[in-house]
């Protein structure tokens, strides 16, 4: 990219100024540092709301207009990187391959366009403010790939330890923690109507979500221990977040974040393949730890309830031990045959919407209102909230484009896998961030929380611009570095 060079970087007397040499670079790291941040505080609850117009939804951010702490980082970390990118005349940006650059602009322009025919324009011009945002997000990842990777992993483990830590103590207490200086959420009826028994939810608003965000906690650290090839503090490190977050998504009883888990796992441990013989060999024995890891939590798990529950009598099994029993109902073949028909109803409310603005959609966040205006124009009020399914709901609000658009990001590790040259291997960084992109794909087929709401929408550009970073960067290569 061409840009203007900062007058005074030229070297004077054979010495360069240290302001374009010393500053530049650190504030730049100071906005990758930043941009962690708002990922992992856009889990909380906190929020200050601008405007809320309740009778056209109970949800203030569908209906108004809500600035969250991590907006704060997000805009602080886009500005200081951008002022050191203009004191670093020799750094480029990277926009990342095709695949991902051109769908993530086409959206972020039909942000900015359905402002005209937007169902509410207001709304739209506030989420297409935010959309620019997290697409500034996505190329500042992209080019700093490589000294992001560190910043992002710290704030995905610590926000992913402290979800996993409160929410045991959620399962445990079978009640909040009553940690509302933190943001918990106490209100008992919250709890039971929108929660539900003994799911934890950690310091956000939903189990769901934080369920989403442990997954690809725990995705990301596995990739650590099994690709990087840490060692000492930093390998131990992996393995216990990996366990603790592990606990933390198992406690949150999501399904769509323990398949994608499972699925973003499978990715990193299948990556392995991608490596030399030497280095498949050192990787997989990691995968083989992490499997020992799991098989043996698990089994304790699971001989403990039994046990104690034995102890307890019959029908009185121990609370902390509930959990297991718990999940096994939540995945068994009703359950999940009610959750599907539960998503499968609210595509088909979304469908008369889209089949009426198919061609240009109804505008950036303006689902919730147009759903309303369709089926209960009448009603004050009302707790209206996006598809349950991203795809759907970039067709519903930017209508075809919109909807390939976003066809074409969920296709981009399959095309960045056809594109791959034998004897040309990409950077570590592109197989760890390949698990959590994974979890998040999944996760946008059956919840909206990926690409509408706060707790997750922020950790998406992230991911996919750490990614399509390291896989736009190639060299030859024998291992893996």
């Amino acid at each position: 990219m061409v840009r203007p060079t900062l007058k005074g970087a030229e070297p004077v007397n054979g010495r360069r100024l240290p302001l374009p040499e010393r500053a530049g670079p650190a504030l730049r790291y100071l906005g990758i540092g930043l941009l962690a941040m708002a990922v992992g505080s856009a889990t909380l609850t906190f929020d200050w709301i601008i405007s809320h117009r309740v009778d056209v939804n109970l949800v203030a951010e569908f209906a108004g207009s809500v600035i969250y702490p991590s907006d704060i980082f997000l805009v602080g970390g886009l500005a200081t990187w951008v002022f050191g990118w203009f004191l670093s005349p020799d750094k480029t940006l990277r926009t990342g391959p095709w695949y991902t650059f051109l769908p993530m602009l086409a959206l972020t322009v039909m942000s900015v366009a359905s402002i005209i025919w937007a169902v509410d324009g207001p709304q739209t011009a506030f989420s297409a403010l935010r959309r620019s945002c997290l697409f500034g997000r996505y190329i500042v990842m992209a080019t700093e790939f490589s000294k992001a990777l560190a910043p992002a992993l710290a704030a995905l483990f610590v926000f992913g330890v402290l979800h996993a830590v409160v929410g045991l103590g959620q399962v445990v207490a079978g009640a909040s923690l009553g940690l509302s200086m933190l943001g918990e959420v106490t209100s008992t009826y919250y709890l039971d109507v929108f929660i539900g028994d003994s799911r934890a939810y950690g310091l956000g608003f939903n189990p769901n979500p934080i369920g989403l965000f442990l997954a690809v906690v725990i995705v990301s650290a596995f990739g650590l221990f099994v690709l990087k090839r840490v060692h000492g503090p930093v390998a131990i490190l992996a393995l216990a977040v990996f366990g603790v977050c592990l606990l933390g998504l198992m406690a949150t009883q999501s399904r769509a974040a323990m398949v994608g888990g499972l699925l973003g796992g499978l990715t990193v441990a299948i990556s392995v393949f991608g490596g030399s013989p030497e280095f498949r060999w050192s990787a997989l024995r990691r995968v083989g730890i992490i499997a020992a890891f799991v098989v043996l939590t698990l089994g304790t798990l699971g001989a403990g309830a039994a046990i104690l529950g034995a102890l307890n009598g019959p029908g009185e099994p121990a609370p902390r031990f509930t959990l297991v029993s718990q999940i096994a109902q939540r995945i068994g073949s009703e359950d999940v045959s009610r959750g599907l028909q539960s998503r499968t109803k609210d595509w088909d409310l979304a469908y008369p919407v889209i089949r009426d603005n198919v061609a240009l959609g109804v505008g950036a966040g303006n689902f919730p209102t147009a759903l309303k205006n369709r089926l209960n124009p009448d009603t004050p009020d009302g707790l209206w909230v996006p598809i349950h399914n991203v795809f759907l709901l970039n067709l519903a609000k930017w209508g075809v484009l919109g909807a390939a658009s976003w066809l074409v990001i969920m296709a981009a590790p399959m095309l960045w896998l056809l594109t791959l040259k034998k004897r040309t291997l990409p950077r570590s960084e592109a197989w760890i961030w390949l698990g959590p992109l994974t979890v998040l794909l999944t996760v946008s087929l059956v919840e909206f929380s990926p690409w509408a709401t706060q707790d997750a929408r922020l950790l998406f550009p992230a991911v996919l611009g750490l990614w399509a970073g390291a896989v736009s960067y190639r060299f030859d290569a024998t291992i893996l570095p």
